[in-house]
C-alpha cells in the first residue's frame, strides 16, 4: 500500500525517534528526503534546504523557517511600495534535536502538525502585509518615514529583522495571546480535520512544556512579536557607524540553539564589519582632505613630547642599571630628533612657537648631559665574587680574613 506524503513526513521525523544515532550522512538523507516530501505538500512554496540541529545547551526553539523570494529587489519594491505584496516563493527549515530526544515526547504525528502548521502560516500574501502594517504602525508612532538608503547600508540585517518579525507573529513555537492581534492565533490551520486539530492543541500543550515563555499563565513573559522591528527603525540609520548593534547581534547568536539562527546572525556582523570600516575609511580621507590635519597630528604629538619631559626628569632621577639608562638616553634621543625636524622644516613658524620648541629641544639636551654624567653600574658585573683559590690558601695556612661592618 503506498504511503501519501503526509504518512511519509511522519516515517520521516520518526526516524529521528526511533533510531538512537543517526550518521551524519543519515542524518544528510533523511533531511533531503523530507525537503521533497514537503515540496510535494506545498507545491507553490519551494523547500531548499533543511537542517536538523542538535540542540543541547540551548532554549528550545522548535522549527524555524526563513521564508524568502528569489530576488532580494522583491523585498525593497514591496516594502517601498513599487510591487504589491506578494507570497514568498522559497524557505529554509530547521529542526531542533529537542522535538526528537528532549525530555517532553513529541509523536512524529504531532511534529508533522506542527512544521505543517508553521509552513502553512507562511504561504500567501498574509505575512508580509502582517509585516507591513506592522512597519507602518510603528513609523506613524515614531512619527518617521522609511529611509531606503539606511536600509541598503545592511540589506541583510532587514530581511533578518523580516523573517524573525514573521516568525513571531505566524510560528507556534513562539505565539501567544499578542499573536491574535496579529491575526495569527494559535489555532491548526493546515486542515479541517478535527482529529487534526486536537492533535494540534495537544502538540501545543507539550510545547508550552519546553518554552514557558509562551506559556498563558505567565503573561509578564509574553513576547513581542514587533519588539525586533521597533529596535531596528531605530538603530539602522547609524549601523554604519556604531559597533554596539553588531555587539548585541552577537550576544544574541551566542544564546541561540538555531544554526540556521547563527549563520545569518554571522553574515550580518560581516556585512556590519565591512561597512563599518568603509565609513571610517571614508572618514579618513575627508578629514585629511581638511587643511591644517596633518598638522594638528605633529602639533599633538609635539605636545605629548612636552608632557613627557617631566616623566623623564623622575626617571633619570632614579636610574640605577646601565640597561635603563641606555633605553632612557635612545627615548630622548628620538624625541630631541622629532623636534629638531620641526623646527628645520618649519621656517614659518611664529616666533613664540618657536621660542616653546626651541627651549623644550634645550630642556631635553640637558637632559641628557645630565644622565650621561649618573653613575650607574653594569648589571652583569653587580654581585658577590669569591676567590676560591685565596680561600684555600687561607685554609692552608690556618689564617682568617678580616671583615668590616
Amino acid at each position: 500500500m503506498m504511503r501519501t506524503d503526509r504518512e511519509e513526513l511522519e516515517r520521516l521525523l520518526g526516524s529521528f525517534i526511533t533510531t538512537e544515532s543517526l550518521s551524519t550522512t543519515g542524518i544528510n538523507q533523511c533531511c533531503n528526503d523530507i525537503k521533497d516530501v514537503l515540496n510535494n505538500i506545498f507545491h507553490d512554496f519551494k523547500c531548499m534546504n533543511v537542517i536538523y540541529t542538535e540542540n543541547i545547551d540551548h532554549e528550545f526553539f522548535g522549527c524555524r523557517i526563513y521564508p524568502s523570494f528569489k530576488a532580494y529587489s522583491n523585498s525593497i519594491d514591496i516594502v517601498t511600495g513599487k510591487k504589491e505584496p506578494l507570497p514568498f516563493e522559497t524557505y529554509q527549515l530547521e529542526l531542533d534535536g529537542k522535538l526528537f530526544t528532549g525530555p517532553v515526547i513529541f509523536q512524529p504525528r504531532e511534529i508533522a502538525c506542527l512544521i505543517c502548521n508553521d509552513i502553512n502560516n507562511v504561504t500567501g500574501i498574509k505575512p508580509i502585509n502582517g509585516f507591513l502594517d506592522a512597519l507602518n504602525h510603528i513609523l506613524c508612532e515614531l512619527d518617521d518615514v522609511l529611509d531606503f538608503h539606511a536600509i541598503d547600508k545592511c540589506p541583510e540585517l532587514f530581511l533578518f529583522v523580516l523573517n524573525e518579525t514573521i516568525r513571531y507573529m505566524t510560528s507556534v513555537f513562539c505565539q501567544n495571546s499578542y499573536n491574535e492581534l496579529c491575526g495569527f492565533p494559535c489555532a491548526y490551520t493546515f486542515s479541517d480535520s478535527e482529529a487534526d486539530q486536537e492533535l494540534f492543541n495537544q502538540a501545543c500543550q507539550k510545547v508550552q512544556t519546553l518554552n514557558p515563555e509562551i506559556n498563558a499563565e505567565n503573561p509578564s513573559k509574553f513576547s513581542c512579536a514587533y519588539l525586533l522591528l521597533e529596535w531596528y527603525l531605530k538603530v539602522y540609520h547609524t549601523i554604519d557607524k556604531d559597533r554596539y548593534t553588531v555587539t548585541l547581534l552577537k550576544k544574541s547568536s551566542s544564546y541561540s540553539g538555531s544554526c540556521l539562527f547563527k549563520n545569518k546572525v554571522k553574515q550580518i556582523v560581516n556585512s556590519l564589519d565591512n561597512t563599518f570600516w568603509n565609513y571610517i575609511d571614508t572618514f579618513a580621507v575627508e578629514e585629511s582632505s581638511k587643511p591644517g590635519f596633518f598638522a594638528k597630528i605633529k602639533l599633538d604629538g609635539l605636545k605629548s613630547i612636552e608632557d613627557d619631559l617631566y616623566e623623564y626628569k623622575m626617571r633619570i632621577r632614579n636610574v640605577e642599571t646601565q640597561d635603563d639608562a641606555l633605553l632612557l638616553m635612545r627615548q630622548i634621543n628620538n624625541r630631541m630628533a622629532i623636534l629638531d625636524e620641526y623646527l628645520l622644516e618649519n621656517d614659518d613658524l611664529p616666533d613664540r612657537d618657536r621660542k616653546r620648541w626651541e627651549t623644550l629641544f634645550e630642556k631635553y639636551s640637558k637632559l641628557r648631559e645630565e644622565l650621561s654624567e649618573k653613575s650607574v653600574y653594569n648589571r652583569k658585573m653587580y654581585g658577590l665574587f669569591v676567590d676560591y683559590n685565596a680561600l684555600q690558601q687561607m685554609s692552608n695556612n690556618n689564617t682568617t680574613m678580616n671583615t668590616y661592618y
